[in-house]
């Protein structure tokens, strides 16, 4: 794979610089530092509000009655956030990076404070949607300010604070939901998170420079793809929401479920047409005809998000429903898993650093993937714990090898003006895979459990 330039930037957090202006100078390493940290924190109260909801889902399902639509909690997020992911670099582009992140953080605190007041199935649906709108957008733009901080060949060591962070948030967060869940009310969760992003909002504003984007905000708004971005979001939509509800609030045979994923289909073919005519796409398509590496590494990150938030989502339910454990001891039987996965993010970051081996990293994390995969599809219910949790920390040592080299891959592989592309892309098809998956897993079941019991003669 290329070797990327050093001192490629995607630039949106300097107000001087225009495309194609001259290179403006580095961040000296002090202040990287002081950025970095910054966003870090930010990261880790992202992966507290995703993981920490998994494992008080159970609880809100039972509070709430949801009962067969407890797919909607997943999903409704899942739409949001990944529809909003594609658009993220260029609204970045117009508004200016730190405009966009308060704001998005505003909006996930808005978000979870409303969950924490819901008291009908449909209203926490309604605001797992609002805060998914903020969180996909963070998502993203984390990895952006990263990429206009810090030069490409010192991000392993940057995106291993990132990483560590972001995962002790991973670990944190179901052993803290749990605990909240069984102990005090699940309320307090969605609470408790508001506050945390609100300190993080307060941490930005003092540490983020200000990232007016170069040129009149209006013309740059007007000048945006509007048409595709219509279009792909009413496909997601159109995509997803059929898929999570088939076969449960809405027949697999239903004329409007059909109409639904036929149109979301044709607005995706149009979506891809409309791109390859614009001036200034939402998703330049010539990442995809130009590269077969940048291809593969984006589907990486589509089974990457599949397997991730399915594991997220389920292995929790699984632990609660079918080995009756209570939501704490859930918690503390996915925690070696994301453990395995904070440590090696690390060493996988250190090691690229060193070497620049981020190729042979991301191939022994996919072999042991496989391996790991394989061995949980044989879990049972007379399956000992010690499995459970020597599985994780497989699963996690592969997770940990797989992500971070992929993202550093994609950047050296880009050119420099669509490296604030990049990071929305990688997380649209990473939040796409997550919300395919937990629909998929959805759908499966629903559709075993809807099959007539008989017996094979």
């Amino acid at each position: 794979m290329a070797q990327a330039k050093a001192d490629e930037h995607t630039c949106l957090l300097r107000s001087e610089h225009s495309r194609g202006a001259g290179q403006p100078k580095e961040f000296p390493l002090s202040r990287q530092i002081i950025i970095v940290t910054a966003v870090s924190l930010v990261q880790l109260v992202f992966s507290l509000d995703q993981t920490a909801i998994t494992s008080i889902l159970p609880a809100v399902a039972k509070d709430l009655h949801v009962g067969s639509s407890f797919s909607w909690i997943g999903a409704s997020f899942f739409v949001t956030s990944t529809s909003v992911q594609l658009v993220t670099g260029r609204l970045s582009q117009i508004f200016g990076l730190k405009s966009l992140m308060l704001t998005s953080l505003s909006v996930m605190a808005i978000g979870n404070i409303l969950s924490g007041l819901a008291s009908q199935p449909w209203q926490l649906f309604a605001t797992r949607a609002v805060t998914g709108f903020g969180s996909g957008s963070i998502n993203a733009l984390i990895q952006v300010v990263i990429t206009d901080t810090v030069p490409l060949k010192e991000r392993g060591y940057f995106d291993s604070i990132l990483a560590v962070l972001g995962n002790t948030g991973s670990v944190i967060g179901p052993l803290a939901g749990g605990f909240l869940a069984d102990r005090a009310s699940w309320r307090l969760a969605f609470h408790l998170l508001s506050v945390m992003i609100g300190l993080a909002l307060v941490l930005l504003v003092i540490t983020l420079p200000e990232s007016k984007a170069s040129g009149k905000t209006w013309n740059k708004f007007r000048a945006l793809d509007w048409s595709g971005l219509v279009t792909v979001m009413a496909a997601i939509i159109l995509l997803l929401v059929p898929l999570s509800q088939g076969g449960n609030a809405i027949p697999w045979n239903s004329p409007i479920l059909i109409a639904m994923l036929v149109t979301g289909f044709l607005l995706m073919l149009l979506f891809v047409r409309l791109e390859l005519r614009a001036f200034d796409p939402i998703v330049p398509v010539h990442l995809f005809t130009k590269s077969l590496p940048v291809n593969l590494l984006l589907g990486h990150y589509f089974i990457f998000g599949w397997i991730f938030w399915v594991n997220l989502y389920y292995i929790p339910l699984y632990f609660q429903n079918a080995l009756h454990m209570d939501a704490s001891k859930a918690g503390f039987f996915i925690m070696p898993r994301l453990m395995s996965q904070l440590v090696f993010s690390l060493l996988s970051g250190i090691y690229i650093s060193k070497t620049d081996g981020y190729y042979s990293t991301l191939v022994v994390g996919a072999l042991v993937w496989v391996i790991a995969s394989l061995w949980k599809a044989l879990f049972t219910l007379e399956t000992p714990a010690w499995e459970f949790i020597a599985q994780g920390v497989l699963e996690g040592f592969s997770q940990g090898c797989s992500s971070l080299p992929a993202l550093i891959a994609l950047l050296a592989l880009c050119e420099k003006e669509d490296r604030s592309i990049i990071p929305g892309l990688r997380s649209f098809f990473r939040t796409l895979g997550g919300a395919i998956g937990t629909i998929g897993t959805h759908f499966s079941t629903g559709f075993l459990e809807s099959m007539p019991h008989t017996s094979l003669r």
